[in-house]
């Protein structure tokens, strides 16, 4: 069984960064007064995406320092190969966080920043499958806390561990 990992709420407790400030400082570039769902809204406006996501890395970065491991997840990422993960969140977040906790980075990291369909939509998971011949819904357990993660691996009959 290959483990395919959320980040946020998984591997790591959840992050607990300022939402507000965030959704408003992207109201204000997005020129909406709703901000909810965020991802939808966003890619609404896929001109000044770059611009939302850049903002969004640095509200998680900024909450780098205050990030708690789970250590039981940790131990099953750390014995697993290949290491890929699957996460809403950025890859700057990921890279940086694991580095600087020198944890091994995944071999692949699903995300916003490549995607522009987000979990539980299934292009996501449809990227590690292409990039991983030999990955498949009956070969994979999706590892999450989230609503987004059970759905996901219900969209593609996978095994799912709640965390």
């Amino acid at each position: 069984m290959y483990f395919i990992f959320d980040f946020d709420g998984t591997i790591i407790e959840k992050m607990k960064i300022d939402y507000q400030n965030l959704k408003n400082e992207l109201k204000q570039i997005l020129d909406v007064d709703n901000i909810t769902p965020m991802y939808d809204i966003i890619n609404k406006n896929l001109q000044k995406k770059d611009i939302c996501f850049k903002i969004i890395d640095k509200y998680e970065l900024e909450y780098l320092s205050k990030i708690k491991i789970n250590k039981d997840i940790l131990k099953l990422y750390q014995q697993s190969n290949p290491k890929i993960i699957l996460s809403r969140n950025g890859s700057k977040i990921i890279s940086e966080f694991l580095k600087k906790n020198n944890l091994e980075q995944p071999v692949f990291i699903s995300c916003r920043d490549n995607c522009l369909n987000l979990k539980p939509h299934l292009e996501q998971i449809q990227i590690i499958f292409n990039t991983f011949k030999y990955l498949n819904k009956d070969n994979i357990c999706i590892v999450g806390d989230s609503w987004h993660d059970k759905q996901i691996s219900k969209n593609i009959g996978c095994n799912f561990k709640q965390v």
